[in-house]
């Protein structure tokens, strides 16, 4: 792994270097611009030693200095020439030199990602990719029973793990140290983008190499995301599970910060930090206070320009409010509670997507099923008044969301359903008390 990574900090730097002479060769071909349009309107060095000579002869013309004012001219002649930027042969060198670093980087680069792409698909589990598709054109619900019952029928979920074929490929993989090399990757590409966001250089990077390496980091965490749901005998002690979690948070922070992320590469880690929380049962005490100030603004997060970037975004928003879900699901203080409700009441009020709302009306209804969880945080949150609030809303975008799958749509059904029941239940809870 690491002659890889030094061979990517060399080609990092090759183009850099190369992308740097370009960007001279245009200041110094401006520079000469400069210069030649001053010396148009000011009578040049040339022009006047050209007039002070020709003085000078008509003046006496057996004068025995025209040799050497000559001499002079022609030397002042040669020195002009000589002025100003390289050649544009030379400018054309550099370009040449740019085009070679950036093809072997790409090319690098692509072996990475292909690499990569081929050790996510054989890391991923027959039981992820099973999942029934059915068709459910104009389906209308007559009642919560018959919900209930299609639910029943049609949403199977298989539990069962991998098989025998499966299992011995993973221990394969696992022994050797493949799983390991994947982290190293992660881990020195988060390293590599936090020195160009940090560096004064960084500004006057190439898109290219950001590109490319948003590009590996994704494959890793996609990889990382499929072996940690799959392996399961992989860091399966906690200090080193704890561990897979922590490289991908590290990458999302540090992506996060920068503006020209794209969408795919945030809805990508988000992604493998549910795979890895879900396979891990990674709880809400083993994140700190910025690591959860991480996972709250990606509750708000839209990087997006193009429908599919806003599609990457809800997801990343989605995948977010499953992670606070999965890490709420054990004991923790009122302060978290509340920071958490607050936060979640406050998407689910202003969020685009109906995916994201039915998601944090499930993990509200989770987090206070029980009567004595969090009763004053509840209470002061205003949790119930505003769950009564959004259930016709969440209802009727259920109807008008035309691009919602059949499970997608059947899920939506149920939570609503849900929600009904959970407003009942507590409204007689408080009657009660």
């Amino acid at each position: 792994q690491q002659p890889g990574i030094s061979r990517t900090s060399v080609l990092i730097e090759r183009v850099m270097t190369a992308n740097a002479n370009i960007e001279n060769e245009e200041k110094d071909e401006k520079l000469e611009q400069s210069i030649e349009q001053e010396q148009e309107e000011k009578e040049s060095a040339r022009e006047i030693a050209r007039r002070l000579y020709n003085k000078r002869k008509s003046k006496n013309p057996e004068s025995a200095s025209d040799a050497n004012d000559a001499i002079l001219i022609n030397k002042q002649d040669e020195q002009l020439t000589k002025q100003g930027t390289n050649s544009p042969e030379e400018r054309k060198d550099a370009q040449g030199l740019y085009d070679e670093a950036v093809e072997e980087w790409t090319t690098f680069m692509f072996v990475l990602v292909l690499s990569l792409e081929i050790a996510t698909n054989m890391t991923s589990s027959l039981s992820q990719q099973n999942g029934i598709v059915q068709d459910n054109d104009e389906m209308e619900w007559e009642s919560s029973d018959e919900i209930e019952e299609y639910i029943a029928t049609t949403i199977m979920q298989d539990d069962s793990g991998p098989n025998q074929d499966e299992k011995f490929l993973f221990d394969q993989i696992e022994q050797s140290f493949f799983p390991e090399r994947v982290m190293n990757l992660m881990t020195n590409v988060t390293q590599a983008l936090n020195t160009l966001f940090s560096s004064p250089e960084g500004a006057d990077t190439p898109k290219v190499i950001f590109q490319q390496l948003y590009q590996v980091q994704s494959k890793c965490g996609a990889c990382i995301g499929n072996m940690a749901a799959s392996m399961h005998n992989w860091r399966k002690q906690e200090p080193e599970s704890r561990q897979i979690l922590r490289t991908l948070i590290d990458a999302m922070q540090t992506i996060v910060c920068n503006t020209g992320t794209p969408a795919s590469s945030t809805s990508c880690l988000s992604r493998a930090m549910v795979s890895v929380s879900r396979s891990r049962s990674i709880t809400i005490q083993e994140v700190d206070d910025k690591d959860l100030a991480l996972l709250l603004s990606l509750l708000v997060r839209n990087n997006s320009e193009t429908k599919e970037e806003e599609e990457e975004a809800s997801e990343t928003r989605l995948n977010a409010v499953v992670l606070l879900g999965i890490m709420c699901s054990e004991t923790h203080t009122e302060e978290v509670n509340a920071l958490i409700c607050h936060s979640l009441l406050n998407s689910m009020n202003n969020d685009e997507s109906v995916l994201v709302v039915g998601e944090i009306l499930n993990v509200l209804m989770d987090m206070y099923a029980d009567d004595d969880a969090y009763h004053t945080v509840f209470k002061n949150e205003g949790v119930l008044s505003k769950f009564q609030s959004i259930l016709p809303t969440f209802r009727q975008r259920i109807k008008e969301t035309s691009n919602l799958s059949p499970d997608e749509e059947v899920n939506l059904r149920e939570i609503a359903l849900n929600a009904s029941r959970f407003i009942k239940y507590k409204k007689n809870d408080s009657n009660n008390n």
